[in-house]
């Protein structure tokens, strides 16, 4: 799932599942370039920290520091 945030209104913005990390990948930097940056949120989930490739494909797309992964 997707958050889109702004002015501390937060909706649903898309739910998907995925099959391959390229899917994901165009589907995140298409929402990323439409809604700009610091727009979106991740929850960092320990299971999703844990998941490596997943985690830093993600912060990647959306331009966020690894350092949020920590």
């Amino acid at each position: 799932m997707l958050w889109f945030v702004a002015n501390e209104d937060t909706r649903l913005l898309e739910s998907q599942r995925f099959t391959g990390g390229a899917d994901l990948r165009v589907w995140l930097k298409a929402i990323a370039a439409e809604h700009g940056p610091g727009t979106i949120r991740v929850r960092w989930t320990d299971k999703l920290k844990a998941n490596f490739a997943l985690s830093r494909l993600i912060a990647a797309c959306l331009d966020l520091p690894v350092s949020a992964l920590l």
